[in-house]
């Protein structure tokens, strides 16, 4: 193999090496989101559909 292939070779296994650790991080993200969208009060609260009587006198 010459010193050219070999370069070739240690590029490619750089890139594969951060092609996965992108991929885990990307994933890890994607999980800590979802944790934190299921751990947030909803912005109001729901009042089973009655609307609430507003008097303009």
């Amino acid at each position: 193999m010459t010193r050219t292939e070999q370069v070739i070779e240690d590029a490619m296994a750089l890139v594969k090496r951060c092609r996965a650790q992108r991929e885990r991080e990307t994933e890890d993200r994607r999980q800590r989101l979802a944790r934190i969208e299921l751990m947030r009060v909803p912005k109001y609260l729901p009042r089973g559909g009655v609307q609430l009587d507003l008097p303009l006198n």
